[in-house]
């Protein structure tokens, strides 16, 4: 299964695969895992510096980050139209089938967050509800 898999680079570094959580949308997995489940328990348990972020058209419902990732990266209250969350949400746009590379302001408002680039994908739980996967591409958003 290449739905959850992890790369290790040339330095040793693990580097998430281009298609990290596979295009299964929220259906389960063997074992009656859910993609939300195994997502969450990944960046639970740091697996790579990343945060998993869930909203609906009426803004944030619930996040979690991994240890590793600053506690000043909080995900913005609502979705950016920038984010492919957005179109998977309020368009007509599939769930994501690999990760795409975003700037870190479409998801937060620190005063840089410009300067740093995010992988993310995004995938639909419900009618109404999106999950993103958003993880670090960049040392200064690690915790001290």
């Amino acid at each position: 299964m290449r739905n959850c898999r992890l790369q290790c680079g040339k330095d040793g570094n693990k580097e998430l695969d281009a298609g990290f959580l596979g295009a299964n949308g929220g259906h389960l997995f063997a074992g009656g895992v859910s993609l939300t489940a195994m997502a969450y328990r990944l960046v639970e348990r740091d697996v790579h510096p990343s945060l998993l972020v869930a909203y609906g058209k009426d803004g944030r419902h619930w996040f979690v980050r991994s240890k590793s990732i600053a506690e000043m990266w909080f995900p913005k209250d609502r979705l950016d139209e920038e984010s492919g969350a957005y179109d998977i949400l309020f368009g007509t746009a599939q769930d994501d089938r690999f990760m795409s590379t975003v700037e870190g302001d479409t998801w937060f408002d620190v005063e840089w967050a410009d300067q740093i680039e995010l992988g993310e994908q995004s995938f639909r739980t419900q009618e109404n509800e999106v999950v993103s996967l958003l993880v670090a591409r960049s040392k200064r958003m690690l915790a001290d």
